[in-house]
């Protein structure tokens, strides 16, 4: 006997159009056509009780999907920038595709020279190229330091919720080090983007 098939649940690349009577709706949203990144949302038109309207702007709720991420192994290495204010050095950005509030995990791993006396360093995730909001850095090591020959490795990941973010926001890595910059690289510097709920 042949098996039967269910209906299909298209994949969508725009958030349909949906009234209070659409409340747990489900749908497949591609939030990154290039890597087959899919999410799983769900439309929440009321709070917990079915009466009362879900005051938040953004009312599909992610229910599954991986997270929109980027990993760089590449070594970015340090200059006198880093010690004067918080800066690029590459290692890619996540772009938010739908207006909500997302979960941001990033790291990165801290590699100091031999010969450099000591160094505390930062990794931080901005909109753009802003200061990183200070809950969204992560500190290596106050003390990642050698002093003859040789690389002392500090590794740091932080995690932040993002609000209100606008579609088209880029959400990127950037650094800060305060001491001897240029004996200093970053490598392994990694982010993932999740939504929390979007609309």
């Amino acid at each position: 006997m042949k098996a039967s098939r269910g209906p299909k649940t298209p994949i969508l690349t725009a958030l349909p159009a949906v009234t209070n009577a659409d409340d747990g709706l489900e749908i497949n949203y591609l939030a990154d056509a290039a890597n087959g990144i899919v999410w799983r949302l769900r439309y929440r038109a009321f709070q917990a009780d079915g009466v009362t309207p879900n005051p938040s702007a953004y009312k599909w709720e992610y229910i599954g999907g991986p997270p929109l991420r980027f990993a760089n192994g590449t070594q970015s290495n340090g200059t006198a920038a880093e010690a004067a204010g918080w800066t690029n050095l590459g290692g890619g950005s996540v772009t938010v595709p739908l207006a909500g509030d997302y979960l941001d995990r990033h790291g990165a791993q801290l590699g100091v020279a031999g010969g450099a006396l000591s160094q505390t360093a930062y990794i931080g995730a901005a909109i753009g190229d802003t200061t990183p909001p200070a809950q969204a850095t992560a500190l290596f090591a106050a003390d990642a330091h050698t002093t003859t020959g040789g690389t002392a490795w500090a590794s740091a990941a932080t995690t932040y919720l993002w609000t209100g973010l606008a579609a088209g926001n880029v959400i990127k890595l950037r650094y800060l080090a305060a001491g001897t910059a240029t004996n200093s690289f970053w490598v392994n510097k990694w982010l993932e983007l999740t939504p929390v709920r979007v609309g």
